[in-house]
């Protein structure tokens, strides 16, 4: 998670962990220092609901329009009801249905879960009458909806601080879903063991529009399976990613793409099909997965002495470092022209650091990076290409961290149907935007700071479905503003 996001942490007498500005910690302030009292009954119900309503106003009528396949004669729950039903198992990060399905008699919980969503039903739906309903719904209705509520995001600019150049960001990366000792379904991919034994998994690929300001916002998904029943050769990332591709230039046809991806993905094909929707692209360059581009990449880069540039960076503690960038342009892979750009980044060292290790005869250490980017190089666009590949990495952290470890239980089934786990999985993506919004909002900036961690946000939400009583309507509130400054 983003370290800014996170308070000063603090052990009591008892050892449990507090955050903020706790006025129940027993550290002495320093005089004269204005002591902070935790807000009461934060307004997390009404910043989430009012959050929705602001960036994702597509949302209800998309969902509404979702297609229904239960006898009509015999129908309580609206479909929007299970969608929110999914979006708030996940928004309070009940870890389970059936946890969550505990809530169904709370009078309260029911009261406010209507206030929030707009449903009418006087209770909610059953696990199994869910679970029913998600089996039978098939995962890209769902999906296309999402696509239509990011796109009223982008077009609304509510993004725009954090675009690249005229481009946006999407880093793909693969993820496991869990794995079972016996198949899930049909599809299931299965892996056998070094001991023989046989173990059968989910995974899935997804895209995220990654910002330097620490947004990772899930748009689209595809689920690495095996397409037919006792196919000879498994699905895989590469060939989820050709079918993600299609699919994400479906939704976003003109909209200017950068694509990120591990080493993994510095393969002829994917960059045919970049070069094909006119996407840009910044991929991760291994000595080990290809190795004899890397070997020419490394030789015409020695004839290439003025392709370098050394920056030097000072913190305000004064530590310093340097970063070394030096590129080559038009080097021939499978009759492509691909340009590479190569980062050698030093360690952060005071001054009498680097004494010491050039005492010991020792160097300062280096963390080296490369990219096949589909950029002309030079010196002028050489950092901000460098900068667009190390924002890969967020896709792991505020992505796939906080998806297995922040409260949403990526890895736990859900259900072994198997469009009702990938039903499900949209859902969470939902849920983990949804969050992002909030947490980066400007509605609760002191609550996020006095609760140190969003996965407090969740649980304060959940508290405030079962315990608060609210007052109808709502008032909205007059602007929200995404925050880039955490």
């Amino acid at each position: 998670m983003d370290k800014k996001l996170q308070g000063t942490q603090k052990a009591d007498s008892t050892g449990e962990q507090t955050f903020g500005d706790d006025p129940a910690a027993s550290r002495t302030r320093k005089q004269g220092r204005p002591s902070q009292v935790k807000e009461q009954n934060p307004p997390v119900f009404e910043s989430y609901k009012q959050t929705i309503e602001h960036f994702l106003k597509a949302f209800p009528e998309e969902i509404s329009k979702l297609p229904d396949h239960r006898d009509q004669d015999f129908i309580y729950y609206s479909v929007p009801h299970f969608v929110y039903w999914g979006l708030s198992l996940f928004l309070t990060h009940q870890g389970s249905l059936h946890q969550h399905g505990l809530r169904k008699g709370d009078t309260q919980f029911v009261r406010n879960f209507c206030l929030f969503t707009g449903c009418s039903e006087s209770d909610l739906a059953s696990v199994d009458t869910v679970i029913g309903f998600f089996k039978k719904l098939d995962p890209v209705f769902l999906e296309q909806a999402w696509f239509k509520t990011i796109q009223t995001l982008i077009r609304g600019k509510s993004f725009d601080f954090g675009k690249h150049g005229n481009r946006w960001m999407l880093a793909f990366d693969g993820t496991g879903g869990g794995s079972s000792a016996r198949p899930y379904d049909a599809h299931s991919l299965k892996r056998v063991r070094v001991d023989g034994t046989t173990t059968y998994h989910r995974s899935a690929l997804v895209t995220f529009l990654v910002l330097e300001e620490g947004f990772a916002i899930p748009i689209a998904v595809e689920f690495i399976e095996n397409m037919e029943v006792n196919a000879s050769k498994q699905d895989c990332e590469i060939k989820a990613f050709h079918r993600l591709a299609k699919k994400i230039k479906g939704a976003f046809p003109q909209t200017p793409i950068w694509l990120l991806g591990d080493a993994l993905y510095a393969d002829q094909n994917v960059i045919r099909t970049c070069q094909q929707y006119g996407w840009g692209y910044s991929l991760n360059l291994k000595e080990t997965d290809l190795s004899a581009f890397w070997r020419d990449a490394q030789e015409i880069l020695k004839l290439c002495p003025q392709n370098k540039l050394v920056i030097k960076e000072t913190r305000p503690d004064q530590k310093t470092r340097n970063k070394t960038y030096q590129w080559v342009n038009d080097i021939d892979y499978q009759g492509l022209k691909l340009s590479v750009v190569f980062l050698e980044e030093e360690e952060w060292q005071s001054q009498e650091e680097r004494e010491v290790l050039n005492n010991a005869g020792k160097k300062v250490k280096i963390t080296s990076f490369s990219w096949i980017s589909h950029q002309a190089i030079d010196r002028s666009n050489v950092v901000s290409n460098a900068q667009a590949g190390r924002q890969r990495w967020r896709c792991e952290n505020e992505g796939f961290n906080v998806l297995k470890n922040g409260g949403f239980n990526l890895e736990h089934a859900y259900t072994r149907d198997r469009q009702g786990y990938q039903c499900f999985f949209v859902m969470m993506l939902m849920a983990h935007t949804i969050q992002q919004l909030v947490a980066k909002g400007s509605l609760l900036k002191k609550v996020i700071k006095q609760i140190g961690s969003v996965k407090n946000l969740a649980r304060l939400l959940s508290e405030a479905f079962a315990y608060r009583v609210f007052t109808e309507p709502i008032p909205p509130v007059a602007q929200i503003r995404l925050r880039p400054d955490h």
